[in-house]
């Protein structure tokens, strides 16, 4: 298991939301079961019983049938437990962009010692 992790908590009573730019890559994912991620989470609520809403790109291929890198967006309310939906599979989202959607595939991405690509990513 290779696993980065980059955590920025607030402590904080009232936030509207927040952005951050992702890097865009296409890593290679070994298994179906596995998959690989950027993303921008909001988390509140306790350990074990949390609320979240998160969003970026991923490479899934048990949820979207191949190996490349989609716009995702995924929430739940009780830690998923029994709640929890990516993109538009369930009714917790609702699609406003008529420019973006959720579980397309993104290109260009970046390339090791090449370009590098960037997504603007902002929940609120």
């Amino acid at each position: 298991e290779n696993l980065s992790t980059a955590i920025l908590v607030a402590t904080v009573y009232h936030f509207i939301g927040s952005r951050a730019s992702l890097n865009v890559w296409n890593p290679r994912v070994a298994s179906p079961n596995e998959f690989t991620t950027s993303q921008l989470w909001l988390l509140g609520g306790g350990r074990d019983d949390f609320e979240s809403v998160e969003a970026g790109w991923m490479v899934n291929p048990k949820l979207y049938g191949d190996q490349q890198t989609r716009l995702f967006a995924y929430w739940t309310s009780d830690g998923s437990k029994t709640t929890g939906c990516f993109d538009l599979l369930c009714s917790g989202f609702v699609q406003t962009s008529t420019e973006v959607a959720l579980g397309a595939a993104i290109t260009p991405v970046s390339s090791k010692f090449g370009q590098q690509y960037e997504i603007p990513v902002s929940i609120y």
